[in-house]
């Protein structure tokens, strides 16, 4: 799910509600045949620097909620955002998080695997981004390339 400039903190493009508020409404009352996915891959962070870091958690925390309660056999990552805002609050929020809930998510500190401009990186960025993605998740779940 992702639409523009939306975030943990704030609504985007085409007042589309902040991720919170948008994601339970995502295939609401809609049939659908798709299998329970087997990794959620979460990239918060870079649309919500104008927010306080306390707000970014706190709403990370309710969003983490609401994943698990959906998809609870799902294995969750949490990517630090690229341009590394709030990246070792985020890294300590998960350990903590996990910690209280029993929960296994992933943090992926993603700081510094490309410039923080542009925001939104090519074609070559996005490659570089998924192999180095790719490598971080196989490492967590041993998968053997």
């Amino acid at each position: 799910m992702g639409y523009g400039a939306v975030g943990l903190t704030r609504g985007g493009c085409g007042s589309v509600p902040r991720v919170g508020k948008a994601y339970e409404y995502c295939y609401h009352a809609c049939p659908t045949d798709m299998p329970e996915p087997d990794y959620i891959v979460i990239n918060h962070g870079a649309n919500d620097r104008g927010a306080s870091k306390e707000e970014y958690l706190s709403r990370y925390r309710e969003f983490l909620d609401m994943v698990y309660e959906k998809h609870p056999s799902s294995a969750v990552f949490v990517l630090g955002a690229f341009c590394g805002w709030c990246h070792e609050e985020l890294e300590s929020f998960v350990d903590n998080y996990n910690a209280e809930k029993g929960k296994t998510a992933v943090y992926i500190n993603t700081h510094g695997w490309i410039p923080p401009e542009p925001l939104h990186p090519g074609r070559e960025g996005h490659k570089f981004v998924a192999e180095k993605l790719i490598a971080r998740m196989r490492d967590f779940l041993k998968i053997e390339q």
